[in-house]
């Protein structure tokens, strides 16, 4: 697959492109075929940072600082500043 630059694609696209994303997700009803689907749509390495970007937005939710989030999950400043 080639890379795409998101942001050159027309506004309108993207929400379609999320809104398609957004739908089959809701279709996915178990945590095992939630597993599966993330399994088969992702490479490893991106379902691994998914986790730690999931990780750093219930610890924002939890109240935890900046600085301890990243020392504990060992994350960038900035990974931690687009979740938020």
């Amino acid at each position: 697959m080639s890379k795409l630059d998101y942001r050159k694609l027309p506004s309108a696209q993207r929400k379609d492109l999320m809104d398609q994303v957004a739908e089959v997700l809701a279709e996915i009803k178990t945590k095992d075929e939630m597993r599966l689907f993330l399994q088969r749509l992702l490479t490893p390495s991106e379902y691994i940072m998914l986790a730690r970007r999931l990780s750093v937005a219930q610890r924002l939710v939890q109240g935890h600082s900046y600085t301890k989030i990243r020392e504990d999950l060992k994350v960038g400043m900035s990974t931690i500043q687009s979740v938020a």
